[in-house]
């Protein structure tokens, strides 16, 4: 009998062999080895991107900013508010000082008047019928109040001290009233009269 040669046998783990893979194959496709430098690149880049704490510091700076911004606007509002208030309270001051001065001024301007009753007297054959009325300053009109029944008294004797002629012509009755205010202020030792003012004259001849 022939005996058949044995066929060689090669022991797989007597040899080292480099593992080939198949191209069509992606699955067995072996992922290169990536380089040092690679890795240093990626671990300088993380090193350098910012953290979420830095993020979070910077949203909260710009909020306390944006914060003390809005209180220095409302301080700014609010002082505007109360300059507008202060201006407009002095306004008010100075228009009723004002116009309180002014009413004073007027009120001290203004005369004070005492209307005497209607007097009849007789001057050389002719009746006088008259009613006048006394003029003094407002700050005499005190005077003029506690005076009245004094020149109530009085006035029937003046109107005979005037001619009768001057009660026909305008330039006449003003001599006629300078003459009243004259003798009243004479008799009455005093100068407050101002004026006497003819408020109804009859005269009839007999």
């Amino acid at each position: 009998m022939t005996d058949k040669p044995k066929r060689p046998r090669l022991l797989s783990s007597e040899l080292d062999f480099e593992e080939i893979t198949d191209p069509s194959n992606p699955g067995t496709a072996k992922s290169a080895p990536v380089p040092d430098w690679a890795n240093d690149a990626e671990d300088q880049a993380s090193s350098q991107r910012p953290q979420p704490a830095l993020f979070k510091s910077a949203a909260r700076y710009g909020s306390d900013e944006r914060k003390s911004a809005k209180e220095k606007n409302s301080g700014r509002d609010n002082f505007t508010m109360y300059a507008a208030v202060i201006a407009l309270l002095g306004f008010i001051v100075i228009f009723g000082t004002i116009v309180y001065t002014k009413q004073i001024k007027s009120d001290e301007l203004t005369p004070s008047y005492l209307t005497l009753p209607q007097n009849v007297v007789t001057v050389d054959d002719q009746t006088i019928r008259m009613v006048v009325t006394i003029q003094v300053s407002n700050a005499d009109g005190g005077w003029l109040a506690s005076h009245k029944q004094a020149l109530s008294d009085l006035f029937p004797i003046v109107m005979t001290t005037i001619d009768v002629n001057d009660l026909s012509t305008e330039e006449g009755m003003e001599r006629a009233r300078e003459k009243l205010r004259t003798e009243l202020n004479t008799r009455l030792q005093t100068d407050k009269i101002q004026a006497v003012l003819v408020d109804e004259l009859l005269t009839r001849t007999h």
